[in-house]
């Protein structure tokens, strides 16, 4: 049985607006994910013209994954893990997981303003490390390193031979 690898239509500005992505789609097909343009959070929110690129009704592409970007560090932080159930927990608001994208992620108003926050947990770590499994990968990285959750690395340590180099 041959092994059937993903396609995922990446951004390149012009060229995967909506108009372009459904013509894609139609004309071609094939793809399995197509990756709008970044979409710029400005002082005031999201441009009209960009939600209207990103809105369900403007895309009949099998699935829609928007690059959303903040202007400044107070627009998007990184939180841990930890933070991110407490601040569920302080809003009152369930935890939901995103089979497609196998990652937890909530919702919160605070101050007019809504939030969306993806996190990683037990069950998106699996899915991933499976992943790396079932393409038989010869490593993976790590984007932020530095907040630590112990789950994770007792997972990795029990699915994966670990090799520690030395110096």
């Amino acid at each position: 049985m041959q092994d059937i690898l993903s396609i995922h239509f990446a951004p390149l500005q012009g060229y995967t607006e909506a108009f372009y992505r459904n013509a894609h789609a139609a004309c071609f097909g094939g793809i399995d994910s197509y990756y709008t343009p970044f979409v710029r959070l400005e002082k005031d929110g999201f441009r009209n013209k960009d939600v209207r690129e990103i809105a369900p009704e403007s895309n009949q592409v099998p699935h829609l994954v928007p690059q959303l970007i903040a202007t400044s560090i107070e627009k998007a932080e990184t939180i841990n893990n930890l933070q991110a159930i407490g601040i569920a927990i302080d809003h009152g608001v369930p935890i939901q997981f995103d089979e497609t994208a196998m990652t937890p992620y909530f919702r919160y108003w605070q101050s007019g303003v809504q939030h969306e926050v993806w996190f990683e947990d037990v069950r998106s770590l699996k899915a991933k490390f499976d992943l790396i499994k079932e393409l038989d990968l010869s490593g993976a990285g790590y984007w932020q390193i530095m907040n630590y959750f112990r789950a994770n690395w007792l997972l990795l340590a029990d699915m994966f031979e670990i090799n520690k180099v030395k110096k």
